[in-house]
């Protein structure tokens, strides 16, 4: 049975004590990835560790003994960043933000001027607005956007992690999820 690369990330626990309360969530991130047997199969390198907010983990003990993606979805989640491996097995975190080096693909209908059609066939066409939240609960922290409110109706998403206590940071993360 051939497994690919990441599936060490999925098979493998947090041991206790990897994550000291009071710790960055950068810092948790790298003492969670930089350690056998994830390390003999991915590359860690603190440097390719860029989370968008890299806040304090109030808990440590809560990442004892969880799974390692578990562990890891936990924390890309609060630092609003994703995790991803490269062709050369090069873990990097970054933030969830647009990437604007990116190069944007546009999209031409059968309507086109100058005839570039390149969309052939759009089957169960939604506008998303089922995923907009206006409105973000995060462990009884308020952030809103009442702006939006009036146009698409008030929609509140609530989240609550046990391993962040402090209000300043609640806040700041309910404010950065929205």
């Amino acid at each position: 049975k051939v497994l690919s690369s990441d599936s060490v990330i999925k098979k493998s626990k947090v041991p206790a004590g990897v994550v000291a309360s009071g710790s960055l969530a950068s810092t948790a991130i790298k003492s969670i990835l930089d350690r056998p047997p994830i390390n003999n199969v991915l590359n860690v390198d603190a440097s390719n560790i860029n989370v968008d907010l890299d806040i304090t983990i109030d808990s440590g003990e809560f990442f004892n003994d969880l799974e390692t993606k578990a562990a890891l979805d936990e924390l890309m989640f609060i630092t609003n960043s994703v995790l991803l491996i490269d062709e050369s097995d090069n873990i990097l975190i970054q933030s969830r933000d647009e990437n604007e080096e990116t190069e944007v693909i546009n999209l031409f209908g059968k309507n086109d001027l100058f005839r570039r059609e390149n969309i052939m066939r759009i089957s169960r066409y939604n506008t998303g607005l089922h995923r907009m939240f206006n409105n973000i609960i995060f462990n009884n922290r308020n952030a809103e956007n009442s702006a939006i409110q009036g146009s698409y109706g008030a929609k509140t998403k609530k989240f609550s992690k046990d391993f962040i206590t402090d209000d300043t940071t609640e806040q700041l993360i309910a404010d950065r999820l929205l």
